[in-house]
């Protein structure tokens, strides 16, 4: 199977020939140029809505004061995180009724030792001490306050359902007329 680390290896140490050597350049180029573009992209990322953990309970605590806490648990390294960072960090700038915070499972192994990590990413919604837990269908309890799991889908639109489907965010009105007139006959 044919690798470029492979194939890099095999020219180091001689054990290849570069045939080709414009080719050989325009690789490394492209390569380079693409890994640099891919590093610009995420940096155009506005991240400063979001708090990062620091490892404290009372972080969280002295949060869910002012607001309800959206927790995204992750492990650091994985391929597949990427895209839920990026849906989590866009979530955060749409979103100002909810602080989101990112926890590291490596750098707060203390912290997350209590939390079920066979399913990571995991996203918890802590909700304040005084919030009507009526209308929650599943939710736990640590202390006083309650904490829904995040079991959408990892996009803009499925942490906005959630959002709406927990009361943090108001439901969006329909406009579509034939919606209306199924609401009126029923």
């Amino acid at each position: 199977m044919f690798t470029l680390k492979k194939y890099l290896y095999d020219i180091a140490y001689g054990q290849r020939k570069v045939k080709n050597r414009v080719g050989f350049f325009v690789m490394l180029f492209s390569g380079y140029a693409g890994y640099n573009l891919g590093i610009n992209q995420s940096e155009k990322l506005d991240t400063s809505t979001l708090y990062q953990f620091n490892g404290q309970d009372e972080e969280i605590y002295n949060l869910l004061q002012t607001k309800p806490v959206f927790q995204l648990i992750y492990p650091p390294g994985e391929p597949y995180f990427d895209i839920y960072r990026t849906a989590f960090i866009k979530a955060s700038n749409k979103f100002n009724q909810v602080h989101f915070v990112l926890v590291n499972t490596n750098q707060h192994f203390q912290y997350c030792r209590n939390i079920d990590l066979s399913r990571l990413p995991q996203g918890l919604l802590w909700l304040p001490q005084n919030y009507n837990i009526d209308k929650l269908e599943k939710f736990k309890q640590e202390g006083v306050f309650p904490i829904v799991e995040f079991l959408k889908e990892y996009s803009v639109e499925g942490i906005e359902c959630f959002l709406m489907e927990n009361g943090i965010i108001p439901q969006k009105k329909s406009t579509d007329k034939l919606t209306e007139q199924i609401k009126t006959l029923m």
